[in-house]
């Protein structure tokens, strides 16, 4: 069960609720997507969303870190966004 934002009328002002129905997640030895469905109701409004996140395992590894070189973060972004180019452009080639 999800809450609503008229669950909490008169106890709150200007709610927003936001619940994660679904998480799922998929991770291989350098990348972790997950996918999550997301009910929220704000302003009179229900949607349902999904989102979708790639995160970059040697990320966690860069937080612990003293110090960071521009190079080390740049290099990292950059092979993250061609690795989620690299998903796009093969389910392109599947939903054809």
């Amino acid at each position: 069960m999800w809450f609503r934002a008229k669950d909490f009328e008169g106890k709150l002002n200007n709610v927003e609720v936001r619940q994660t129905i679904t998480k799922r997640r998929f991770i291989n030895e350098h990348y972790q997507i997950s996918v999550d469905t997301i009910k929220e109701n704000a302003k009179g409004k229900l949607l349902d969303l999904q989102t979708i996140g790639l995160e970059n395992l040697n990320w966690r590894s860069m937080e612990s870190a003293d110090k960071l070189s521009y190079k080390e973060i740049r290099d990292t972004i950059y092979e993250t966004v061609q690795y989620a180019r690299r998903i796009i452009n093969e389910q392109k080639k599947v939903c054809k």
